[in-house]
């Protein structure tokens, strides 16, 4: 571990918090801003990125109190890492959020926490020393979820301890509307890896819908990077996929639209993950799954793939239930619609009440005392 001067007790603490790739509105920018939004009670925090981070949109957006905390331009040089490994560690404590067992970035903190959100990926350049030297200047692997850590374990650690640390949910913006026949998912509209499979979607609402399934709707709600020409293109053949079904998209809604949509939303379905080789590619499973836990917060009963991280939030047949292929997502969903609500009224309950156990309350308890422990040892 690195070491920089020593800090006067008289001194707040300086914490550094890093995401490596640019922003957008995902579960890694929340998790790392509520952390951010915690951690100002225990010292002064600045947010480090390689690309401009406007934190009052951020704010905004997931209704995350950021007054105080600093966004900082944190550019790639090349010559980095020795740069970073001869100077003085500027920051008590660092966190920093990567997809790789080699960090991205060297901890600048007296004290690191490294966040992998997703199990590992495999480097294009194997450089087992590098990784090594990059990977113990932090303290504590952290991952979001009981599923990354198991992969987390099998690729190795080089000695550090391994903890859960879930992700955040704001469970206490979520309530129940009254229920409209609606099915609902939301997920960021983007082609490759761990992508949302909305034409899954859009296909086994058509086949409901050919069942006779009648008044319904299916509404797909996200965000989606504008600038990014193929992630424009997906949207569009979904578009067109959905044309002549009662399929609305709502896109880049604002947190009062999608909790609106939560409230009202009866069913809410999940599928990414379906039909991935999770020997192969366990990164292209749902990770953890945030939004299913802010269906469930609002009452929405949530319909999730039997993989990866839906796992560990939904029990099958008692809170919501799982699917394996299109078909069972299909049945399932039929039996739900043409159930009175008197009789659902007891599964959308439990689904509240097990959505708490992801608050974010819980998170920023947990995330402050981690952050007290390691401070405590500096």
């Amino acid at each position: 571990m690195w070491y920089g001067r020593p800090r006067r007790a008289s001194e707040r603490s300086r914490i550094g918090i890093f995401l490596y790739f640019r922003p957008s509105l995902g579960g890694g920018e929340r998790y790392l801003l509520t952390a951010a939004s915690a951690l100002r009670e225990v010292g002064e925090v600045d947010f480090l990125c390689p690309f401009p981070a406007d934190l009052a949109a951020f704010s905004s957006a997931f209704g995350i109190d950021l007054d105080g905390v600093r966004s900082v331009l944190h550019e790639r040089r090349r010559g980095q890492l020795l740069r970073d490994l001869v100077r003085p560690r500027p920051y008590d404590l660092f966190l920093a959020l990567d997809n790789h067992l080699e960090p991205i970035q060297l901890s600048l903190g007296r004290r690191g926490i490294f966040h992998l959100q997703t199990p590992p990926y495999r480097p294009a350049v194997h450089r087992p020393l590098r990784a090594w030297l990059k990977l113990r200047s932090y303290d504590l692997v952290v991952c979001n979820s009981e599923y990354t850590r198991g992969w987390v374990e099998r690729a190795g650690t080089r000695g550090l301890p391994l903890a859960v640390l879930y992700p955040p949910v704001d469970v206490d913006l979520y309530r129940p509307l009254v229920k409209r026949p609606m099915i609902l998912s939301v997920g960021r509209f983007f082609v490759g890896r761990h992508e949302k499979k909305h034409a899954l979607l859009i296909e086994a609402f058509r086949r409901l819908c050919e069942r006779g399934l009648e008044g319904w709707e299916l509404c797909l709600a996200g965000s989606l990077r504008e600038h990014e020409p193929d992630h424009v293109s997906y949207l569009e053949s979904l578009r067109e996929q959905a044309r002549g079904l009662p399929v609305r998209f709502v896109i880049g809604g604002s947190l009062d639209e999608v909790r609106a949509l939560y409230g009202a939303a009866a069913l809410y379905w999940h599928a990414a993950g379906h039909g991935v080789d999770e020997q192969a590619h366990p990164q292209f499973l749902e990770h953890f799954g945030m939004a299913i836990v802010e269906a469930m917060a609002a009452g929405a009963i949530p319909l999730v793939v039997a993989k990866g991280g839906p796992l560990e939030i939904v029990s099958d047949g008692e809170d919501g239930f799982h699917w394996r292929e299109p078909e069972e997502l299909v049945e399932t969903t039929l039996t739900l619609a043409r159930t009175a609500e008197a009789e659902l009224a007891t599964i959308r309950s439990r689904a509240e009440r097990s959505a708490r156990r992801f608050s974010r309350a819980r998170f920023e308890r947990e995330v402050r005392e981690l952050a007290g422990r390691l401070l405590e040892d500096a």
